[in-house]
Order: C-alpha cells, then sequence, then structure tokens
C-alpha cells in the first residue's frame, strides 16, 4: 500500500511536471507568434518607407529635371533678350544718327535760306533802282527829245516858209545830226537798261525759286527731324514694352514685377500697353511655376528636411 502511494504520488508529479510543461511550451508558442506579428509588421512598415523613399526620390528626380529645363530656358530667353536689346540699341543709334544728319542738315538749309533770302533783297534792292533811275532817265531824255523835235519842226518850219539863211540851214542841220546822235545814244543806253533789267528779272525770278526750294527742303528737314525725334521716343516705348512682355514670363523673383511698375509709371504707358504688361505679370504670379519657384527657394529648414531624408 505504501509502495502504492508511493507510485500515485510521483505519477501525480510527473503529471503536474507535464502540465507546466505543457503550459510553458503554450506561453513560449505565443510569444513566438507575437513576434513574428510584430516582424510581419515591422517588414510592411519598412517597405512601406521604402516605397515612400523611392516615390520621394523620383518627385526629386523630377523636380531637378523641370528646374534644370527652366533655368535653361531662362539662360536661353535671357540670351535671347540680350541679343534683342544689342539689335534695338543698333537701330536706336543708327536713328540717332539719322535725327542728327537731318538737324544738321535743317541747320545748313536755314544758313542757305538765308543767304539767298539776303541775296534776293541786294537784288530787289538793285533792281528798284534801276528801274527809278531807267524812269528818270527815260523821262529826261523824252523831254529833251520833245524840245529837240519842237526846234527842228520850227526850224523846218522857217524852211519851209524860205526866211531861213545859209547860217540858219546850216544850224538846222548841226541841230538835225545831234538830235540823230543823241536819238542813238539815248536808244543804246535804253536797250542796255532793258537789257539789264531783263537780267535782274531773271536772277531775282532764280533767287525767289531757289528761295521757294529751300523753304521747302527747310519745312521737309523740319518734318523729318520731328518725325525722327517722335520715332525714336516711340520706338524706344516699343521695344521696352516687348522687353517687359517677354521676359516677365521667366521672372525669378517679385523684384521684376516691381520693376516693372516703375518703369510702366515713368513711361506712361497706355491703357492697353498697360494690361498687356499686367495680364504676363497676374499669369506669373498665379502660374505654379511661381508657386514651384517659391518653394524651392533654398533656405535651412527645407536643406535640412531633405538633407535628412536623401542623405545628403
Amino acid at each position: 500500500r505504501l509502495a502504492q502511494q508511493v507510485v500515485q504520488h510521483e505519477l501525480l508529479r510527473k503529471s503536474e511536471h507535464a502540465e507546466q510543461q505543457a503550459t510553458k511550451w503554450q506561453h513560449h508558442s505565443a510569444s513566438a507568434s507575437e513576434h513574428e506579428a510584430i516582424v510581419a509588421r515591422l517588414k510592411q512598415q519598412l517597405e512601406d518607407m521604402e516605397s515612400g523613399y523611392r516615390s520621394a526620390k523620383a518627385v526629386k528626380a523630377a523636380l531637378d529635371a523641370e528646374l534644370h529645363a527652366a533655368r535653361a530656358h531662362i539662360a536661353d530667353a535671357r540670351a535671347e533678350a540680350a541679343a534683342e536689346a544689342r539689335k534695338q540699341r543698333a537701330q536706336l543709334e543708327e536713328a540717332d544718327g539719322r535725327a542728327a544728319t537731318a538737324t544738321r542738315e535743317a541747320q545748313e538749309a536755314r544758313v542757305k535760306l538765308k543767304a539767298v533770302q539776303a541775296s534776293l533783297a541786294e537784288a530787289k534792292r538793285h533792281s528798284s533802282a534801276g528801274e527809278g533811275k531807267l524812269a528818270e532817265q527815260a523821262a529826261a531824255h523824252a523831254a529833251a527829245l520833245r524840245a529837240k523835235e519842237a526846234r527842228i519842226m520850227q526850224l523846218t518850219s522857217e524852211v519851209e516858209s524860205g526866211k531861213p539863211s545859209e547860217q540858219q540851214m546850216f544850224h538846222i542841220a548841226r541841230e538835225q545830226a545831234k538830235r540823230d546822235e543823241e536819238v542813238g545814244k539815248l536808244r543804246a543806253q535804253l536797250k542796255s537798261l532793258r537789257g539789264m533789267l531783263k537780267e535782274s528779272h531773271r536772277v531775282l525770278t532764280h533767287l525767289m525759286q531757289q528761295e521757294a526750294l529751300l523753304k521747302e527742303e527747310l519745312k521737309e528737314s523740319r518734318r523729318n527731324n520731328e518725325r525722327a525725334e517722335g520715332l525714336n521716343a516711340e520706338y524706344l516705348k516699343n521695344v521696352l514694352v516687348a522687353f517687359l512682355v517677354k521676359v516677365y514670363g521667366d521672372a525669378e523673383d517679385d523684384e521684376h514685377i516691381k520693376l516693372a511698375r516703375v518703369l510702366m509709371t515713368i513711361l506712361r504707358l497706355s491703357p492697353d500697353e498697360s494690361a498687356q504688361v499686367n495680364a504676363k505679370i497676374d499669369y506669373f504670379v498665379s502660374s505654379w511655376w511661381h508657386r514651384t519657384a517659391n518653394l524651392l527657394k533654398p533656405d535651412k529648414a527645407t536643406t535640412t528636411l531633405w538633407g535628412s531624408v536623401f542623405g545628403g
């Protein structure tokens, strides 16, 4: 009976030990399942992080490519704008040269016009003096001729009446010869004076034609000068408007916009021209590139964040 109790006690002890071992193995099995679940969850988190890293890296590569393309586009636009500015500057210098030439020609035309006007006044004065002298001489010779003709008529009457003596006949012949000589001289002087008057009229007509031509040339020079000055200002304004409309599609910061506002005020652009520039500025401000450019501006916090993500 004691042996039976000992055996029962031993069996009970082994049974309890077996139960403890079973409980212990169940506990270890549960712990292993929990570890496997944790490992699976960590693997999933690692895969999610790797996927996020790849996505972020792809986004960074795309942004870098867009930034590189944008910078290349800006460089090309700036080079094109510089070339256009050089071309416009050369054209402006050429226009200034033409304006200077027109001004010089106008000044020369004024000098020529003054000289011609002085010559014309002198010719008019000489012509008036010649005409007056010719009239006086013609009147004096006409009076003398009338007196001679009256004397000749008197002597002729005496001859016809048979009254004149030989001395009177000789006197009549001498008077007739003197009369004929004076008439010839008067006719020669009259012919000379008429030639001088005709030449004076010809010179006067030529000078008046030159004066008219020089006045027209002076008017044309003034018109060209005014047109050149107006074209220079209008040309400069058009060039600047085109430059502002073109360059603000690629502006990098808001300083360009402030400069555009100042230039628009100084140049007193028309409403249509101001609307063109403002439309480009508004488009730039609301564009994705403006927002992206602001996001891509380097600062300390952003640099630290990207460095921590990409190992920079």
